[in-house]
């Protein structure tokens, strides 16, 4: 029984040494945190043919294709000035703003050189 008892306490103190002495095991790579590996958080492919139409490459704005957002960036445009101007589509030239009253002249001279009315 001593035999038994001995031999045992040497097995343990032979895998207890053996797991003393091993190295610990370095990630190789860091891995950065979910937060930034997210899906949504990374940037979307560029898609073609869904970039905004109203805007032309010398920076006018089509009243008659231009979204909410687009429209309310303009001086003087509100939302309830926006929703009326789409709501009054579609214009043969930028003064039927002023023709229809949908703007107030002093409005449109502000803007009138930003914008412009394409027919489609």
């Amino acid at each position: 029984m001593r035999m038994l008892l001995g031999l045992s306490m040497i097995g343990v103190q032979l895998v207890t040494a053996a797991f003393v002495q091993a190295p610990a095991r370095q990630p190789s790579e860091v891995a950065p945190p979910a937060s930034q590996t997210a899906p949504w958080l990374q940037p979307l492919p560029a898609r073609r043919g869904l970039e905004p139409r109203s805007t032309n490459n010398r920076g006018l704005t089509d009243i008659n294709s231009a979204t909410v957002k687009e429209l309310i960036a303009l001086k003087g445009i509100g939302r309830t000035r926006a929703a009326d101007i789409i709501k009054g589509r579609p214009y043969k030239d930028t003064y039927d703003l002023v023709k229809r009253k949908i703007l107030p002249p002093d409005v449109y001279d502000e803007i009138k050189n930003v914008i412009l009315a394409r027919r489609k």
